[in-house]
């Protein structure tokens, strides 16, 4: 029952083959057995029991108030939730109890759902791998699977593989079968890292598709709610629940009109996907760019263009993010002064002495070393040397983006990482800048590049393919298994990411409920899928690292780029988005060669990957990458 979907589980609740007493009770024992994940920081037993017991009344006198009445749920520890303590994973906010509920929170439990817990992760969302937060770190429960165990003979004590950051507990959560989906949060690939090393669906929504009402800010012109499920028909379900205007977020937009019905099918060959030559980055292993190929292959045999692109501004997005982001916290942070809420310092001699001393108490080296980047980026002589420049920078990027969607391409497919996940003493060894610098490569781009959408309340309509295909998935210490999978494909609009969630699915990992081993079905795969659709910018992920699908819909890009972020009330409004009906495409330009070619010649851009092993005992970590950006912080500091 613990490893069925949102829609089958949903099922068996009306249909009383559980009830959600009894959902909620194997949950919360489920907890208790994978406490060494460390994936809870606040488990909500009392709560989620009288939640549940009020669902098991309705359903029993056939009045459900949504789909998801009666469905475990867990939230990242970085939203606010009404008499539960939300602490950010720092000690700054330790024994912080908000007064009122995140907007996305309340529409889940408005719809019934039952809230688990609160999560572990980053302080304050600042890092990859759920390493960095005041109650330790995430760990990943591939590390426990029976196949990883079995074949590399690692000790799960010493051995463990990090879950990706900084949602790393909200995707072991769901991966470790504790809920049936969880909340994260995404400025730079935040949700989607880890549900790509975690084996689960990772949503990244388009910047004002969903309220950002109680979630605690760290770049607020980048910062989106991310959705975590099982498969990728769960994450649009939970989508559809979640997206439309609040009030209470002058970002958001409403929601766009839905189709009642969706086409069954369309012809695959009216997509033309693009492939950014830039992405084949110093670092990239070789196991992820050979399943970034097999991707490439999937759609080029079902009938999809595959071409090469340029996004030419690429390799200036890392640094580019990083300087607005550190401006942003330093803004962000500095509501966290002892005086209203959050830790407070006993050295008050004065009110200079307090504010110092609470601040060097309550942060780590991490949060502290971005606020003193900010600081120093929006100092009156570094402005415009700095801030204004990586404005200016992000725009150019996202005039890459508009080119390339203008020109014909639906969707940009990418990795999603530069390698699969690391054990966590070899993560470790690097600090937290490095990491995030070559961690979030492939993933921010899609939050500094926002293109402004309008055409959030036109019908569209999108489809799916029929039959299936085969994909061949990543490996556990070298051993390859494949799956049969439902070709997915993008037409236009709107809407079709959802249909894109309902067809192209994740493998299943199913839990041994004596002990607390996943059992591999045997399916372990990399593949990662990202989507920017007009109404969405959104991501499919499963075990390991991989690839990222990138689409286009309506709008122009790069609109009101030029405003400061810093501003706690950004309105403007980030999609990624251009529409464009494509129909009979023809001609396919075959790039699988050139694919092939980049893996035979990585050696070529200074990587060290060729004797690798594509496991989890590697650490992804590259120097060779981010050079610009680690001479600017020797400069700073």
């Amino acid at each position: 029952m613990l490893g069925l979907t949102l829609k089958g589980v949903s099922l068996a609740l009306r249909e009383g083959r559980i009830s959600p007493t009894e959902l909620c009770r194997k949950c919360l024992n489920r907890i208790k057995k994978t406490q060494h994940l460390n994936a809870y920081i606040t488990v909500t037993e009392e709560l989620s029991l009288k939640q549940a017991e009020q669902s098991e009344t309705r359903l029993r006198q056939g009045v459900p108030i949504g789909p998801l009445d009666g469905i475990p749920f867990a939230v990242k520890d970085n939203f606010s939730t009404r008499n539960i303590k939300t602490t950010c994973g720092s000690r700054m906010l330790k024994d912080y109890t908000p007064p009122y509920n995140a907007t996305v929170v309340q529409k889940l439990l408005d719809q019934g759902a039952v809230l688990m817990g609160k999560t572990n992760m980053d302080e304050f969302a600042m890092g990859s791998g759920s390493t960095d937060g005041i109650f330790g770190p995430v760990r990943n429960p591939w590390s426990y699977a029976t196949s990883y165990l079995t074949q590399s003979g690692a000790s799960p004590d010493s051995d463990w593989v990090i879950s990706g950051g900084s949602s790393g507990g909200s995707a072991a959560a769901v991966a470790s079968l504790t809920s049936y989906l969880a909340l994260g949060s995404d400025t730079g690939g935040s949700t989607r890292n880890p549900g790509a090393l975690c084996g689960v669906v990772a949503l990244k929504p388009t910047y004002g598709l969903l309220s950002r009402h109680g979630l605690i800010p760290l770049v607020n012109s980048m910062d989106v709610p991310g959705i975590i499920t099982r498969s990728a028909a769960d994450a649009a379900i939970v989508l559809g629940i979640l997206q439309g205007f609040d009030v209470k977020d002058s970002t958001t937009v409403p929601s766009p009109s839905s189709p009642q019905e969706l086409p069954e099918d369309f012809d695959v060959r009216n997509i033309c996907v693009g492939i950014p030559k830039e992405y084949h980055a110093p670092g990239l292993s070789q196991d992820i760019l050979a399943q970034w190929s097999r991707v490439a292959d999937l759609f080029e045999s079902a009938g999809a263009r595959v071409k090469q692109v340029s996004l030419p501004h690429t390799p200036y997005s890392i640094v580019c993010y990083h300087v607005l982001c550190c401006a942003e916290v330093a803004s962000n942070m500095a509501r966290f002064d002892g005086l209203e809420y959050g830790h407070r310092s006993e050295m008050n001699s004065s009110t200079e002495v307090m504010y110092t001393s609470t601040r060097h108490e309550g942060f780590n080296d991490v949060v502290r070393g971005r606020i003193l980047s900010g600081n120093y980026f929006l100092l009156k002589q570094n402005y415009q040397h700095y801030f204004v420049k990586a404005q200016k920078v992000r725009r150019l990027i996202a005039d890459d983006f508009r080119r390339v969607f203008s020109s014909g391409v639906d969707v940009l497919l990418t990795p999603t990482t530069l390698a699969d996940a690391a054990r966590y003493h070899h993560f470790t060894q690097e600090d937290n800048r490095t990491r995030s610098t070559q961690e979030d490569v492939f993933t921010q781009p899609a939050n500094v590049a926002g293109m402004r959408n309008k055409t959030f309340k036109r019908f569209q309509t999108c489809g799916r393919t029929r039959g299936d295909v085969h994909r061949k998935c990543g490996r556990v210490q070298g051993r390859t298994y494949t799956r049969q999978y439902g070709c997915t494909q993008i037409l236009n609009g709107l809407y079709l990411i959802q249909h894109l969630l309902e067809s192209w699915n994740p493998p299943k990992v199913l839990y041994n409920t004596i002990s607390h081993s996943p059992i591999h079905t045997p399916i372990h795969t990399h593949i990662h899928t990202h989507i920017h659709t007009g109404n969405t910018s959104s991501s499919v992920g499963s075990q390991g690292a991989g690839v990222q699908l990138l689409q286009s819909s309506g709008g122009q890009a790069g609109d009101n780029l030029n405003r400061s972020p810093v501003h706690q009330r950004d309105t403007h409004t980030h999609t990624h988005a251009h529409t464009h009906t494509h129909t009979n495409l023809t001609g396919c330009v075959s790039v699988r060669e050139n694919l092939r070619s980049q893996r035979k010649s990585t050696q070529a851009w200074g990587e060290q990957d060729s004797n690798r092993q594509p496991s989890p005992e590697n650490s992804p970590v590259q120097a060779g990458f981010g050079v610009t950006f680690i001479a600017l912080f020797l400069i700073i500091f």
